[in-house]
């Protein structure tokens, strides 16, 4: 779990409380890890292999090794804004919320620096959106 970006700022200690937590899964390719619409209850940490992002059937992107999907779920609980698919065979880590909640107990300062990473990585997701938006109604106006 080392390079992982939810897990920055946290000792070692912390990291190994935490794997105790987590559920290893495999995914062959094409199938549905989770499906836009569906309660998210679960974060996951891709160990190896390649996952797609789609809304509404639209391809968004792809995630690769040591990175995090799902992430809103265990902080919200709410419906998945996405459908993540395994473009690759791929093998991840799952963190469900009521662990999370549980390492809330145990590891506050662990909690709190997770929570804190998470929100980081929304904000620079949510920036990069923002800029894609602002790039298209550039384009949208200058082209009417």
């Amino acid at each position: 779990m080392e390079n992982i970006k939810i897990f920055n700022g946290l000792d070692k200690n912390s990291i190994s409380r935490i794997e105790k937590f987590m559920q290893k899964r495999v995914y062959i390719a094409g199938e549905k890890i989770f499906q836009e619409g569906e309660l998210g209850e679960e974060l996951y940490i891709l160990s190896n292999g390649l996952v797609g992002i789609y809304k509404a059937g639209v391809k968004l992107g792809e995630l690769g090794e040591k990175e995090v999907f799902g992430e809103m779920a265990i902080i919200d609980n709410q419906s998945r804004s996405a459908t993540v698919t395994a473009e690759t065979n791929v093998e991840v880590f799952v963190l469900s919320h009521e662990d999370f909640d549980r390492l809330k107990r145990d590891d506050i300062e662990a909690y709190a620096t997770i929570t804190v990473n998470i929100a980081k990585d929304i904000s620079i997701r949510l920036r990069e959106i923002n800029d894609k938006v602002q790039r298209i109604w550039k384009w949208y106006i200058s082209a009417n």
